[in-house]
């Protein structure tokens, strides 16, 4: 017999990252996906915990060096914006109120119609002269008029239609809307429900009637929290649509499909109140990065990738959304939804007026923040098909290669990574033309 062939694992290393490089693939196309083609609607995006070498080649972001933008106030982001007045907001809706104390908060809201609100759900036990409020959904609602999460968070207009966001702005004027177009809202904004059921009168109204009109002290509400979104409305788009160079890619960040690329502004520190929303832990490593960043459209169809080169920081998120996008998607799904959105609406509340932050179902057990950053909350037809999970379906299969490109160069993991994405691509690719 022959002698049998060996070879030892360094040349099989070497000839399989040759073969990479060799590779004549139009990774364009099947790093897209044919229904969404270069603007998803719906973009999920999660990191994943596969690390790589710390030592990354440094890549210089592409500036606009003439612009140093300021962040939004947090005033013009939050409903109540004195921070002395939302702690004594929650001390309302938590224990009770002195009449002295209450006189106070009333008199520091900047909104008349909150003041009403406050007042008309009030009870005063005279026994030992505390005020706390009356109606328990009403309380609920203070708890987030109490939160510095920004107030299209807590109410998020944007998930909704034009026909739907004009029957909203209906209502606030004191107008009736249809009842059935009024439950569609429902499904979809799960505080507002809570909202218009403050003083118990929603059922009562809508199983009474083909037509729904607002307790006058609810419209007037509802009036001062649109025109605080609509506030958010009126700043101008800091980034202009200047874009990048063609060879934007690079080693650590790779979007084939996506062929424009746009600069980044330069902003100034937030010197302001820090937004406490949940807090996110991530693995650490000393000799390995944090992993991967992916970013992936409903139809499980990968768009690309980004080596973190620190944690997976929610600034991170917002410089890719920023130069990828020309109007970021409509729907983003994320597992720091909330954060990202604090993030998104500091910098460009213009940009992403018309987009919605929610949490995926699995991670929102790990939220401490209000209900409307979770995709469970929302009960449309349309929402509830979304298969949130699709990046950690993904994950399970990378993982096959976690070991490999632990220790391996920046440029091997790049192809390897490239590679094994483009074939799960081209599975998912086969069974959108069935």
């Amino acid at each position: 017999m022959g002698r049998e062939l060996t070879f030892s694992y360094h040349i099989l290393q070497h000839g399989w990252n040759g073969y990479l490089r060799m590779l004549d693939i139009n990774y364009k196309t099947s790093y897209i996906c044919p229904l969404c083609q270069e603007a998803p609607e719906f973009l999920i995006m999660d990191g994943i915990t596969m690390g790589t070498i710390k030592e990354l080649p440094n890549t210089v972001e592409e500036y606009l060096e003439d612009q140093r933008l300021s962040f939004v106030p947090l005033s013009n982001r939050v409903l109540v914006s004195d921070l002395q007045t939302r702690k004594l907001i929650k001390s309302y809706y938590s224990f009770g109120l002195g009449e002295s104390e209450f006189h106070t908060m009333v008199n520091s809201l900047e909104f008349e119609e909150i003041t009403e609100y406050i007042i008309y759900a009030n009870n005063v036990i005279d026994e030992v002269n505390v005020i706390n409020p009356t109606y328990p959904n009403a309380k609920a609602i203070m708890e987030l008029f109490s939160r510095s999460e920004p107030i299209s968070g807590i109410f998020p207009v944007s998930i909704l239609s034009e026909c739907e966001k004009k029957a909203i702005a209906s209502l606030s004027c004191g107008n009736q809307i249809d009842t059935c177009l009024l439950y569609e809202i429902f499904e979809k904004m799960h505080t507002l429900r809570l909202f218009l059921s403050s003083f118990g009168e929603v059922q009562e109204q809508c199983a009474t009637s083909t037509g729904f009109t607002l307790h006058p002290i609810l419209a007037g509400v509802l009036r001062a929290i649109l025109s605080k979104i609509e506030l958010l409305n009126n700043y101008r788009e800091g980034r202009k649509t200047v874009e990048a160079s063609p060879s934007n890619d690079t080693l650590d960040k790779y979007f084939p499909a996506i062929t424009k690329r746009y600069r980044l502004p330069m902003y100034e520190d937030d010197n302001e109140e820090k937004y406490k929303g949940c807090t996110k832990i991530y693995p650490k490593h000393q000799r390995l990065s944090p992993g991967l960043l992916v970013v992936v459209c409903r139809h499980k169809v990968c768009y690309g990738f980004q080596i973190l080169r620190s944690k997976e920081s929610t600034t991170t998120v917002f410089n890719l959304l920023l130069t990828l996008f020309k109007k970021p998607p409509r729907i983003i799904i994320y597992d720091n939804a909330c954060n990202l959105h604090n993030t998104c609406i500091i910098r460009e509340p213009k940009l992403f007026k018309d987009t919605t932050f929610l949490v995926d179902r699995f991670h929102w057990k790990n939220h401490c923040c209000n209900p409307a950053y979770s995709l469970k909350s929302v009960k449309s037809h349309d929402f509830m098909r979304i298969n949130s999970q699709v990046c950690e379906q993904l994950f399970s299969t990378l993982r096959r290669i976690t070991t490999q490109v632990s220790f391996m160069r920046i440029e091997n993991i790049f192809y390897n990574v490239r590679y094994f994405l483009y074939c799960l691509n081209e599975q998912e690719l086969r069974k959108l033309k069935c």
